[in-house]
């Protein structure tokens, strides 16, 4: 009997060796290469030669072309440096094309422009991250690539409390550069350092001139149009609200408008000291930016319905003609410096008909940001007058604590294929900071990189995503951030464009109903939060990677506390740690109002 029993022990000894083998062969199983590409490219056809690169040179390529990027490709005049590495320009490709052939002991990359030639070295150096990481050749290939869309942008929201650092920027840019985004904004209402208007930028920890100038060159050495970016009629609260502005205001008093009672919330349009600031403005931040575009905003101007200063132009005009008198005049303000403005069309699809009534040459952007927005109609208005537009669809990571992230790729998708059928000319993807920016910048990752496939015309699986994810974040993390990102659809909530999680946490005046709302529901959303936090190994991540996970694993503590109404434990171990990871990428700016 005791030689029975260990004759079974030592079988399931090497059975359970044997197990473990197997696991972690399946952990570790090489990647293909379209993991690491993103996004992938239109075209690519792999080669039957064998490649004869040493490591040492595949080494050298990557520094070589780090160190391009970090001086300058733009103005490099000679980029043949390496034997075995070349650069065309061929007027035969179009602008932003490119093509890139690996042969057994030759690179060579042929663009249709400067920026083609960017791109494409974008594209080897995943590549050559594929070869280094899984530990295989550089695969021979020819790889055929083009944009289906001449601008893609990315925006990021510096109004609601959070001003990143210089750093976290450059560190964004990067990014965007290496999925081949071409166009950034950072929305405006009072984080610039007007010179005139400290009363509206005081404690805000804004971008002054230096760092716009700093910044916008940071952008073109990388293909990118830093496009200036300040709303000029409604959002204008944090203006208004001080006693030297509110004769501007509107509604300097409660108005009834579609959101209930508002006030000091946009410009009064038929005041000529509400166009004389814009001017005054406009004076002082474009000089900043090398950018022939200008986004002007505009959007929102819900309080416009004639019960406030305009009340008789309304009565005389109709809202629309008001509104569109207004931007008309300011329109002109940018033009007479050489910019063609942007402005968001939330007004004009309510009033559809009044896009013929806006600037010919302005640039209309079609947003809204539910997964089920009627995206076809709204394209197909400036489409029928000829008019340029951009889609711009929303990361979904606002009002949501860990971001919405089916809701984002739905809508994502949803305004690109409509975008396709009606001739749109670019695409902004919105990353907004509403209810106070609780969320870290890794939240946004996963739409971003969504966005940036579909520009290319390819809808990327979730698999695809959290691959990229983990690439760029240097660990297996990519899954756990989507399923971060799914937790609001195990809540229900009320109030569209928001979540149950984010109104428990920080709305107090919904919190009863949206508790009563989900009493039944929270236990099993606590336990997919609980199995998110401890399945994510972050040895080898970033500082910035911890940092940001750090942060939503404080804000589920933060969420399971105030669920169990536990307001002094929040008090008392939330803020401490909370001020820190703020502080390691934003400025001190805000940081009291988020808490």
């Amino acid at each position: 009997m005791t030689n029975f029993v260990g004759l079974s022990f030592i079988i399931m000894k090497r059975f359970f060796c044997v197990f473990l083998l197997m696991i972690s062969m399946v952990t570790m199983e090489a990647r293909p290469l379209k993991d690491y590409l993103t996004p992938i490219p239109k075209s690519i056809t792999m080669l039957r030669e064998k490649n004869n690169f040493s490591n040492d040179q595949v080494v050298r390529c990557q520094q070589y072309l780090l160190s391009l990027h970090k001086n300058k490709l733009s103005k490099v005049e000679n980029l043949n440096l390496l034997p075995f590495l070349s650069f065309e320009i061929d007027s035969s490709i179009k602008s932003q094309a490119y093509i890139l052939r690996i042969h057994t002991d030759k690179i060579k990359i042929s663009g249709g422009d400067r920026a083609a030639l960017f791109y494409a070295s974008q594209t080897l150096l995943q590549i050559i991250d594929y070869s280094l990481s899984e530990k295989t050749s550089l695969p021979c290939l020819i790889i055929h690539d083009t944009p289906d869309f001449e601008r893609r942008g990315y925006m990021l929201d510096i109004s609601r409390n959070k001003v990143p650092k210089m750093s976290t920027l450059y560190k964004i840019v990067d990014l965007l550069a290496s999925w081949k985004v071409n166009e950034f904004q950072l929305y405006t209402e009072h984080t610039f350092a007007y010179k005139n208007h400290p009363e509206a930028w005081k404690n805000c920890s804004p971008m002054t001139a230096a760092e716009i100038r700093e910044l916008d060159n940071y952008c073109k050495e990388r293909f990118i149009d830093l496009v200036p970016n300040q709303n000029s009629f409604g959002h204008m609260e944090n203006w208004l609200r001080h006693d030297r502005y509110k004769d501007l205001a509107e509604c300097p008093d409660d108005c009834a408008t579609i959101w209930g009672t508002r006030k000091l919330s946009s410009l009064d349009p038929t005041n000529p000291k509400s166009f004389e600031l814009m001017q005054e403005l406009y004076a002082e931040l474009l000089p900043n930016f090398e950018s022939k575009l200008f986004n002007i905003g505009c959007d929102e101007t819900f309080d416009l319905l004639g019960e406030g200063r305009s009340a008789a132009a309304v009565k005389e005009k109709g809202a629309a003609h008001v509104y569109c008198d207004f931007v008309r005049k300011i329109q002109k303000l940018a033009a007479d410096r050489g910019r063609t403005v942007m402005y968001w069309g939330d007004f004009i699809v309510a009033y559809p008909d009044m896009v013929r009534e806006m600037p010919k040459d302005a640039v209309m952007i079609v947003c809204s940001y539910d997964q089920d927005t009627p995206y076809d109609k709204r394209c197909a208005k400036p489409e029928s007058l000829g008019r340029k537009y951009y889609i711009g669809p929303g990361t979904s990571s606002w009002y949501a604590l860990f971001g919405k992230w089916t809701n984002a790729r739905r809508n994502i998708a949803n305004a690109f294929a409509a975008g396709r059928r009606h001739g749109m000319s670019g695409c902004l993807l919105c990353d907004w900071g509403d209810g106070g920016y609780p969320h870290p910048y890794i939240v946004s990752l996963p739409p971003i990189v969504y966005a940036a496939g579909e520009a290319k015309g390819r809808q990327m699986t979730d698999d695809e995503v959290a691959a990229e994810v983990d690439r760029i974040c240097g660990c297996r993390c990519g899954k756990a951030l989507l399923r971060y990102g799914d937790l609001y659809r195990m809540a229900y909530c009320h109030t569209p464009n928001s979540t149950a999680l984010y109104k428990m946490l920080a709305d107090r005046e919904t919190y009863k109903y949206t508790y009563a709302q989900n009493e039944g529901r929270m236990g099993e959303l606590f336990d997919e939060l609980h199995d998110i936090m401890t399945s994510v190994d972050l040895t080898n991540a970033p500082d910035w990677v911890k940092e940001d996970f750090a942060m939503l694993e404080l804000l589920g503590k933060a969420l399971e506390m105030a669920y169990h109404k536990q307001e002094s434990r929040i008090l008392s171990e939330i803020p401490g740690p909370y001020r820190r990871l703020w502080l390691k990428q934003n400025r001190p700016g805000g940081l009291e109002d988020s808490v």
